[in-house]
Order: structure tokens, then C-alpha cells, then sequence
């Protein structure tokens, strides 16, 4: 949901203007975004390309798939649209929503793949991680801010009478039952990749 619309410009060379949209979202747990996303993939981003319509600017992201964890896609290249982006001397960003940048490798948890939304990622940053090599050379798992996710916890075993109510997001909050570190630096502290996508296939098979 959408709260506030905040237009900010600063004379530097001429006028540059930040269009900063603050958002609401409500915490989503692991579980329901494993078995909610239509298309769970590894990716890379090869190519980004932003548009303006109607005053908005969106941003088309073309991912090389890697592997697939769940659904089915029959080409090498999916393209995503996130609103947000610069074009000249305007930026237009939502908050809790981040662009996957160029050369990035992650896991994407897509909502839909034929549908027009903010964000296509199921959770918006709650559906983005990020992967990273350390100094050994094991891909390891971040959420979308380069946290290490130490853990997966399934929240199915938990009575609803009991189970925390949904809360709104915080600030570089994960999805529930997504365990991280709260130091970057902790990377062998993350799980790697192959163990994650092992626990989120459990989660919707």
C-alpha cells in the first residue's frame, strides 16, 4: 500500500530530482512465499533498461536464468519490470523495493511473470537475495541489503492460535522464518547456495 509521495530537488549543476515513494508492506513468511511464487530462479542480471511513461519511470531487468527451483520457463532470458529507476536527472525509488543491479547473481522469488506490478518479486526485498563467493571460493546466501541468511525456520509447524500475527515490515527486515546475521562481515556464517534451494524446494513440494 502506498502512504506518501515525497518529491525532493537539489540545485547541483542544474536541478536533479528524486522522486522517494514510501511504501507499507506486511511481513510474508518463508513458507507462503515458497509456495505463492510462480517462479523461483538463479539468476544474473545482463541488462538494465529504464523507461519513462505517463511521468513514471520503469526499470526492465533482463536476468540470465541459471537454474530453475520451481516453475518452468522455456528460454535463457527473463526480463522483470520494477517501477523506479533514472532516466537523466530524474530518479524515481520506492522504499523496501531495490533493483537488482547489474552483474548481480541471486535467488529471485517471482509473484508473476505476466502480470504489470510495482515490484515483481513476491515480498518485494523479502523475495531477493543476493549471492556471494568467500574467500574459499563457496557461493553463500545474503538477503537483498548483503546480510548472510545463517538459517531457514518454517513457520508451518507453529499452531495458527499461536503463530505471531502479521506485522508491517521494518526497515531491512527478511521474511519470517529467513534467519540472518547482523553483520555483513559474517559471511561463513551463510548458508550456501545449494542449501538453500534445497530447503525452499521441502518448503513447496
Amino acid at each position: 500500500m502506498l502512504n506518501i509521495a515525497r518529491l525532493s530537488c537539489s540545485l547541483l549543476l542544474g536541478i536533479f530530482c528524486t522522486t522517494a515513494i514510501a511504501t507499507t508492506l506486511l511481513e510474508i513468511d518463508v513458507d507462503a512465499m515458497s509456495q505463492d511464487a510462480e517462479f523461483i530462479f538463479e539468476g544474473e542480471v545482463i541488462l538494465i533498461e529504464s523507461q519513462q511513461n505517463n511521468g513514471s519511470i520503469r526499470s526492465h531487468v533482463s536476468f540470465r536464468v541459471l537454474d530453475i527451483i520451481k516453475g518452468s520457463f522455456s528460454g535463457e532470458i527473463i526480463e522483470l519490470a520494477f517501477t523506479g529507476g533514472s532516466i537523466g536527472e530524474r530518479t524515481v525509488s520506492l522504499s523496501e523495493s531495490d533493483i537488482p543491479q547489474l552483474d548481480e547473481v541471486g535467488i529471485y522469488f517471482v509473484e508473476s511473470t505476466s502480470r504489470q506490478l510495482l515490484n515483481p518479486l513476491l515480498g518485494w526485498s523479502q523475495g531477493h537475495f543476493i549471492i556471494d563467493t568467500d574467500k574459499l571460493g563457496t557461493r553463500r546466501i545474503h538477503s537483498n541489503k548483503m546480510l548472510p541468511v545463517s538459517a531457514i525456520q518454517s513457520t508451518a509447524a507453529i499452531p495458527r492460535n499461536i503463530r505471531k500475527p502479521k506485522s508491517t515490515l521494518a526497515q531491512n527486515q527478511s521474511a519470517l522464518g529467513i534467519i540472518t546475521e547482523t553483520e555483513t562481515s559474517a559471511i561463513e556464517q551463510a548458508m550456501t547456495v545449494e542449501q538453500f534451494k534445497m530447503q525452499i524446494r521441502e518448503l513447496f513440494e
